[in-house]
């Protein structure tokens, strides 16, 4: 996953997949890639079953449809929590704010 730092035009790499010669593992780094293209980064391998799992569910969540009960949902509205005072112990008037 490559996740942008502000307009720095640097990126996280994030558990970001490597290409390698040889399936039988995956390889992935964690680290930044410059705007040049370089990267800094860890690598490590492993057959990640979890992750890609966990990465797989996540996508077919993103696309799943949209439902007319998923737009219909109820929104919960905030209740005030507290009594707004003043330094004397007096309550303010803090509807018009």
């Amino acid at each position: 996953m490559l996740l942008n730092i502000g307009s720095t035009g640097f990126k996280a790499r994030i558990a970001e997949f490597v290409e390698t010669e040889d399936p039988q593992y995956d390889i992935i780094d964690v680290g930044v890639q410059h705007p040049n293209g370089g990267i800094d980064s860890v690598a490590f391998g492993g057959s990640f079953y979890s992750l890609k799992r966990a990465i797989n569910d996540a996508n077919k969540a993103a696309h799943a449809p949209v439902t007319d009960d998923d737009i219909k949902a109820p929104v919960a509205v905030a209740q005030p929590v507290a009594e707004v005072v003043d330094r004397t112990g007096q309550s303010v008037d803090v509807e018009g704010l």
